[in-house]
């Protein structure tokens, strides 16, 4: 026997294979050695109920040092941030003004200074808080007709106007303003003054171009070119109908706010002017034999530093949002002189096309009953 061979036995006239472990002669008899794996569950698992050795918390490593946490790659938390802003535009994507127009009125705004507060009687201010009474101007630019809430069958402070298809852009604005600076800035700590009138739209046809007419609700301080929508020049913001964008010195594109407007609608439009907590603001002049006639200002008629405004928007009696009128702004937009309570502030409608509509300055004809 070679010393290669198997060791074999004689046992009970049969040749057993002499075994070492793990060697399991059930195998293939032409396969070569065969062996079992040894008992326990493989490396890496544990059956329910196994618990590998372990030497406390922290298991497998409990002296371990803990990983490098990196602070700046975990997902913050937005819910309490303020939504981004709204993304600006560079044109409208239905009508845009010719770039003329907007160069000639850039050079009428530079020619013709914003006005500063002006003294008001005392039934002009009766006017302004009732709204009763205030008329709408017509402009040169304005091809239509209007007419003034004057028979028993009309109602008081709502103007019906009908503009012609032959119409380009106007801009029709108040005779008295929503917000005169002497007399309705907020004085006292925190105290508030809020501004707002409503337009109902009738019918909107097509101008001479077979494009849909449409409308614009804003405000404005004077003097504003009246060939002009109001948003596109300094001193005016409004919400205009064909693309539903918001416009504050803006004659570009302006930012998305709202769907268009659709006739049988109403719309509102108001700005709520805020006082800071600790106004200091020093009285206008005001030489009393001089303007007997006028309505004196109050102790502190002036619009204090740093108010806050707040322009806001209505559909149909609902509210619909609004915004900061201090917001985050495009430096190539200028700024908002004019808007901040500082000068007077008047009703201004733009439209252009023919459309049939009504400018409601009646508080008691408003579907939105805010307190003004």
């Amino acid at each position: 026997m070679g010393l290669g061979s198997t060791i074999k036995k004689k046992l009970g006239g049969r040749d057993e294979r002499e075994q070492a472990p793990g060697y399991n002669q059930s195998g293939p008899s032409n396969a070569g050695p065969y062996y079992v794996p040894p008992p326990g569950p493989p490396p890496g698992h544990a059956p329910p109920g196994f618990a590998p050795p372990g030497n406390g918390p922290g298991y497998p490593y409990p002296d371990a040092q803990a990983p490098y946490y990196q602070t700046w790659t975990a997902v913050p938390d937005t819910s309490e941030l303020p939504p981004p802003p709204a993304l600006r535009y560079d044109k409208s994507p239905t009508s845009n003004a010719p770039e003329a127009l907007a160069e000639a009125a850039d050079g009428w705004c530079q020619w013709n200074p914003l006005q500063g507060p002006a003294p008001f009687t005392s039934s002009d201010l009766e006017k302004m808080r009732s709204g009763a009474a205030l008329q709408l101007v017509k402009p040169r630019e304005f091809i239509g007709e209007l007419f003034a809430p004057k028979s028993l069958f009309s109602k008081t402070g709502v103007w019906t106007c009908r503009s012609s298809s032959r119409c380009r852009d106007s801009c029709l604005t108040s005779d008295l303003p929503l917000y005169a600076a002497r007399y309705h800035a907020p004085t006292a700590a925190e105290s508030t003054t809020t501004i707002y009138y409503e337009v109902r739209i009738l019918g909107i046809g097509l101008d001479l171009d077979g494009e849909q007419s449409s409308m614009a609700i804003g405000l404005c301080a004077q003097p504003y070119p009246t060939w002009r929508l109001p948003g596109w020049e300094r001193g005016s913001l409004g919400v205009h109908g064909d693309d539903g964008r918001r416009y504050v010195n803006d004659n570009e594109g302006g930012l998305d706010f709202t769907a268009p407007f659709q006739a049988g609608e109403t719309f509102g439009l108001g700005m709520k002017f805020t006082a800071p907590p600790s106004p200091s603001p020093p009285p206008y002049d005001f030489v009393s034999e001089k303007n007997a006639h006028l309505a004196p200002p109050p102790p502190s008629a002036q619009a204090p530093a740093g108010m806050s405004a707040d322009v806001f928007f209505t559909r149909n009696g609902q509210w619909q949002g609004g915004w900061n009128l201090h917001e985050e702004r495009d430096q190539a937009l200028g700024g908002i002189n004019g808007l901040e309570g500082e000068v007077d502030i008047y009703a201004a409608v733009g439209v252009f096309g023919g459309v049939d509509f009504e400018v409601i300055f009646d508080r008691t004809q408003w579907a939105y009953q805010t307190q003004c």
